[in-house]
């Protein structure tokens, strides 16, 4: 995906993790755009199926 989507769902995500609402300036580790379905199971790179994820929650989703 380019850098353009990357930084559309991290302003749409208003710097919170989509899934557990932490915000970055409150995070240990980086916020990073995650797919909701992976590509492997046919999701796409549109933003539509992008989510900003804090490492945490994506390991435990």
């Amino acid at each position: 995906m380019d850098s353009a989507t990357r930084e559309f769902v991290r302003r749409r995500a208003d710097g919170r993790c989509e899934y557990g609402f932490i915000r970055q300036g409150h995070a240990e580790t980086l916020h990073h755009v995650d797919h909701i379905r992976a590509r492997r199971h046919g999701g796409g790179d549109g933003p539509s199926n992008l989510a900003l994820a804090g490492v945490g929650c994506d390991y435990a989703a």
